[in-house]
Parts: structure tokens; C-alpha cells; sequence
């Protein structure tokens, strides 16, 4: 609720939400209210301490999956999807200390999961300002897992303009 909030707009409403998430739950903090206080502080454009948010809340959720062996349990307490939304928010600050933080994240993922195709698309997009041929090869490499992904086929497309290796058919 407080992240449709916030992505409405309705920043009064989320921050007084947070600030009372914050004060019943002192003293464990949680990933996920560490990361709406992220996305809070993008949404003031204060960008610093979004990343440090972003940061306490990777930090948070790593913490509560080190103990666990590599089963089903694992994978559901990984999340990957939340750790695929605080990729996308390290890439949306855009500072090259976020994008190497979004890059290392997204290459565990695909790591641990090889098979995510959104997490390769993602991992193209955090290589892209440095390093276009990685980017170009993390796409392909969703494209090899899944041929028909229009995602990966328009952000090839793009890559490939942009990198001067498209081939026009008329």
C-alpha cells in the first residue's frame, strides 16, 4: 500500500506510514521498509540517501538468507523478484556507484538463478553505460533462454543501433 502510495504521488501519506512502520518495529528493521524509505527519498530526489536505504535494505535481506542451505525454502526467502526491483531502483540513480552495485547484484542472481530472463535484460541494462559488449552479450544470453522474449528482442534492436551493428531489411 505504501508504494502504490508512493508511486501515485501521495508522499505525506507514505512517509507518515513509514515513520509509523519504523516506530513499531525498532528494533528489526526489515528489507522491505528500508526500501520504501529508498524509494521515498528518490521520490524527494535526494538520491544519496535513497542508495543508502537501498544499501540497509540488500544489506538486511542477504543477512536473513546466509543461513540457509540451497533449497526450495532458500529460493522462496531469496525473493529474487524484490532483489530484481532494488537492481531497477540502483540503476534509476544512475551514478556509477549504483550501477556497479546494481551490476553486482544482477550477476548473483544469474549466478544462482541462470534461467531468470528478466534479471539478464536488467544486467544488460546496468553493463550498457560501461561496457556494451557485455551488455550485448547478457541479452543474448536471455534470448538463448527464451527466443521469443520481445523485451530482449526491442533492447537488442536498440544495442545494436546504438552500437552501429544493426541490419536493416527492406
Amino acid at each position: 500500500m505504501i508504494n502504490c502510495k508512493l508511486m501515485d504521488g501521495h508522499l505525506e501519506d507514505a512517509i507518515q506510514q513509514i515513520q509509523f512502520l519504523n516506530e513499531i518495529s525498532q528494533d528489526s528493521k526489515s528489507a522491505q521498509v528500508a526500501y520504501l524509505e529508498a524509494l521515498m527519498h528518490q521520490k524527494q530526489n535526494n538520491n544519496s540517501e535513497s542508495l543508502k536505504c537501498l544499501d540497509e535494505s540488500l544489506r538486511l535481506h542477504i543477512t536473513s538468507t546466509k543461513q540457509l542451505v540451497p533449497d526450495l525454502q532458500f529460493y522462496i526467502s531469496l525473493n529474487p523478484n524484490f532483489l530484481l526491483t532494488l537492481s531497477a531502483c540502483y540503476i534509476s540513480l544512475g551514478s556509477p556507484a549504483a550501477l556497479g552495485k546494481s551490476t553486482k547484484l544482477l550477476e548473483t542472481i544469474t549466478s544462482k538463478i541462470p534461467g531468470y530472463v528478466n534479471a539478464h535484460l536488467l544486467l544488460s541494462q546496468s553493463h550498457y553505460p560501461q561496457n556494451p559488449t557485455l551488455a550485448i552479450k547478457s541479452v543474448q544470453q536471455a534470448l538463448s533462454i527464451d527466443s521469443s522474449n520481445q523485451d530482449a528482442r526491442i533492447f537488442q534492436a536498440m544495442l545494436n543501433i546504438k552500437e552501429g551493428t544493426a541490419v536493416f531489411y527492406f
